[in-house]
């Protein structure tokens, strides 16, 4: 049972957001990490001033500040065809309204589609700014002789001032498309830390194009193959087997200071979302960086598809809030002559459409109600499939039956049994081992907040019907609904009553529409022609099924579907 009220409990956690939540859990999970590794963190610990990558350099190769590395220079990426380069063969497009998650089984691991009994599809969904992460130098490490904690923190902190720089770029880029979108800097920042700490920990869910994160993983587990043997003290890590998930982790936890400085490099005025410098008592204020140096986010302490989760969910309301506007614009106000208006989906004017009466009427600019609605509804109807899959993946992970973690489980003979994952879904099963609490906390996303139409549907994540295939089979719930701007005509039509109000026409008691339809009167002398009008139908599979008749009979005019227009 979620506790009420969206403050700090007495065990530290803060759950007024899902971002407050989780940040706040994560916290606690990276203070048990780091005092477990006490004893070992040192031999991990990098300095980039000591990282060498000539054979015999006359003075100090490497700068100590991560924000005056050279990817040219500062690099076991030495191959050349710009293999060094962390944004190389990566979009420079990070943020879009248009493109979305990805959920495909092929690219992400531990994904189901529909493959258990119940025929549920379950799995995490990556996000667009993790598609195009700047990691392409980690890919292509080839001089393994100068391998050692310096260099690859060196090579780390490339990737991080890269994704860094890729990120704020693309940040600036959005915000003046989209003003009111609330992209936080240091949250967009603390989220692509997060997932560069999971690549080098071995725990990224995403398997990219071609398997190529593979290649990565492999190549990674040889450098922290080669660091191990380095070790004087071997002990914590001998039976860790050839993926070093608990060497890795207490490498990620002693060096990601440097790497968040690295991530960080030239961000001004960047704020964190929550009092996480000084004890939790101030907020960062330069640079999205504590003043002391200390790291602000605890996101890379948050299981991946838990992160992935809340930012989905966030992405969704952000968009479902632009999308709502466009098609309310198209479908209910003035159009381009200034002139009231209430269309519907197929394109209709309302006010002189009769449904009941298969008369139709297309005046007014109605098309442009079509022309949005038709991509809102494949839109809406893909993203609560999203949802869905995420939702069910819930229950397997928080209590460590997921496909991903049992692999993790298999791969090591030792006590390490899934690191942080684990300590933090023991923390999170206090409050929230409930799928529906968990949900409803997602829905006090500022984004989420702020999709306040009621024609378009308000958010309430908890209330979505699963066994569902589209919103409008939710009832009340309208989360995932097509909206009322996106439905057919009343079927006698609308009343125009002035000031955008509107009020539908009723039926009388013999079921026949109130008001008659305002007929055309031909003008005298002109011929009356009947055009044959085809019928598609609304759905989907209409398109396909009703026009099966059609396609098949030789006499197109006999067509049981065709409509006589005049």
């Amino acid at each position: 049972m979620a506790r009420g009220g969206g403050q700090v409990g007495g065990d530290g956690i803060e759950d007024g957001t899902t971002k407050h939540l989780l940040d706040s859990i994560g916290k606690i999970v990276h203070d048990l990490v780091k005092k477990e590794a006490a004893d070992y963190r040192n031999a991990l610990q990098g300095h980039l001033e000591n990282a060498i990558f000539e054979k015999d350099p006359n003075d100090q190769q490497t700068p100590q500040d991560p924000c005056l590395l050279i990817h040219e220079y500062h690099t076991t990426a030495t191959e050349g065809h710009n293999k060094e380069n962390p944004c190389e063969k990566r979009s420079n497009v990070r943020f879009s309204y248009t493109e979305g998650s990805e959920c495909n089984k092929s690219k992400i691991k531990g994904n189901k589609d529909n493959e258990d009994k119940e025929g549920k599809s379950e799995g995490a969904c990556a996000p667009f700014r993790r598609l195009s992460l700047c990691d392409y130098n980690l890919e292509n490490i080839s001089d393994f002789d100068h391998i050692n904690n310096h260099t690859l923190l060196a090579d780390v902190c490339l990737a991080a001032k890269f994704e860094g720089e890729s990120i704020t770029q693309n940040h600036g880029k959005y915000q003046l498309s989209y003003p009111d979108s609330h992209y936080e800097i240091c949250t967009m920042l603390a989220r692509s830390f997060a997932d560069i700490g999971d690549i080098v920990r071995g725990r990224d869910l995403y398997r990219g194009d071609n398997r190529e994160k593979t290649k990565l993983e492999k190549k990674l587990k040889k450098i922290f193959g080669i660091i191990y043997g380095k070790l004087d003290k071997k002990d914590r890590y001998q039976n860790d087997g050839d993926n070093y998930f608990q060497l890795r982790e207490d490498w990620w936890t002693e060096n990601r200071e440097t790497v968040w400085k690295a991530i960080t490099c030239g961000h001004p005025g960047g704020t964190y979302f929550r009092r996480t410098c000084s004890n939790d008592q101030r907020r960062t204020n330069h640079n999205c960086r504590c003043a002391a140096g200390d790291v602000p986010t605890y996101f890379d302490y948050v299981p991946q598809y838990l992160r992935w989760f809340e930012e989905w969910a966030e992405e969704f309301c952000r968009k479902k809030k632009h999308k709502l506007k466009d098609v309310k614009t198209n479908c209910r106000e003035r159009n381009k002559d200034d002139e009231e208006r209430y269309c519907d989906r197929n394109g209709f004017d309302c006010e002189r459409t009769i449904y009941k009466e298969s008369y139709f009427v297309i005046d007014k600019g109605c098309n442009t109600c079509s022309v949005s609605c038709r991509p809102y509804e494949s839109w809406i109807d893909n993203q609560k499939k999203e949802f869905l899959k995420q939702k069910n993946k819930y229950a397997d992970e928080i209590n460590g039956a997921s496909g991903i973690r049992r692999l993790r489980r298999a791969a090591t003979t030792s006590n390490y049994d899934n690191g942080y994952e684990k300590k933090f879904y023991e923390e999170l099963k206090g409050n929230y081992s409930d799928v529906n609490d968990f949900l409803g906390l997602l829905n006090n996303e500022k984004a989420c907040k702020e999709v306040q139409d009621d024609k378009g549907g308000t958010i309430h994540f908890e209330k979505v019907n699963s066994g569902s295939t589209n919103g409008d089979g939710d009832g009340s719930n309208k989360t995932f609904s097509h909206s009322e701007y996106c439905q057919p005509c009343p079927d006698c039509g609308v009343e125009h009553l002035g000031g955008g109000i509107f009020k539908k026409k009723n039926e009388n008691k013999s079921g026949e529409c109130e008001v008659a339809k305002n007929v055309y009167n031909r003008p005298d002398g002109v011929k009356e022609h009947y055009i044959n009008f085809l019928y598609s139908g609304d759905g989907k599979q209409d398109i396909t099924e009703k026009l099966k008749e059609f396609c098949e009979k030789q006499h197109k005019e006999d067509v049981k579907k065709n409509e006589k227009w005049q």
